[in-house]
């Protein structure tokens, strides 16, 4: 397979469920449903062979074929619960797919619908880093909004002390920490047929503004990551 041309299954899982922000996915975001934001960003990526939505919502499945994914079937009801995995729910597409078509994929990029402010570049940007790294996987991250050194452990008797952080070079956490975004995630197919656990060296990072890395999960995600959409111009360059 290492000579073939390159096959990348962007998968976008949907869960109908969702305890902290009932009817995310097709909540209207910018004028048109949630979901649909990571779809258009998944089109426009011309490493990705193809598209498709995992969901139990026939709700999802509506919105989402109409955007232009493909989803070739609802999530079975094991997979539909909020104790399923992401690998789990990857590796029962990556099956269906390669079962579907008779051809394996390179890889396999995962796109959580709760990441609208993501854009192709960034896509592609992971696609390039585990094109060039070969890592098992690449993940998103972006800049805190704090250095390490600020945070700190609250006891319940309300007494203060450092978060643990690990030991670096001269004894002081670095200036710029960074956090995992949930925006992009690039597997080797391997890796997810097997579902195997990727240790850190096994990974790879690409770092993405603070501002496209809004994640949602509850009202105040929604309404932060809504207003930053709709000044999205201000910050396009950054």
């Amino acid at each position: 397979m290492k000579n073939d041309p390159l096959r990348l299954l962007a998968l976008i899982p949907a869960r109908a469920g969702s305890t902290r922000l009932p009817g995310k996915n097709t909540r209207s975001f910018g004028g048109r449903p949630l979901i649909e934001h990571t779809i258009e960003c998944a089109l426009e990526c011309p490493a990705l062979t193809r598209v498709i939505v995992s969901t139990d919502s026939k709700e999802v499945a509506e919105v989402s074929r109409k955007a232009g994914a493909d989803v070739p079937w609802m999530r079975p009801d094991e997979l539909a619960s909020n104790t399923a995995t992401s690998m789990s729910v990857a590796q029962h597409a990556l099956k269906s797919c390669e079962e579907e078509e008779g051809e394996a994929y390179h890889g396999v990029v995962l796109l959580q619908p709760t990441s609208p402010l993501r854009q192709s570049r960034d896509v592609q940007t992971g696609v390039a880093v585990w094109l060039a790294t070969a890592a098992k996987l690449v993940v998103s991250v972006s800049p805190t909004e704090f250095p390490a050194s600020f945070l700190v452990q609250v006891a319940p008797d309300g007494g203060v002390a450092p978060w643990p952080v690990p030991e670096v070079a001269g004894g002081m956490p670095p200036a710029q920490s960074y956090r995992y975004n949930g925006a992009v995630y690039v597997f080797q197919s391997d890796v997810v047929r097997e579902g195997q656990e990727v240790a850190a060296q096994d990974r790879r990072a690409f770092v993405m503004p603070s501002w496209r890395s809004g994640d949602i999960d509850t009202l105040e995600d929604f309404v932060k990551a809504e207003a930053m959409w709709a000044q999205r111009r201000v910050f396009d360059d950054r």
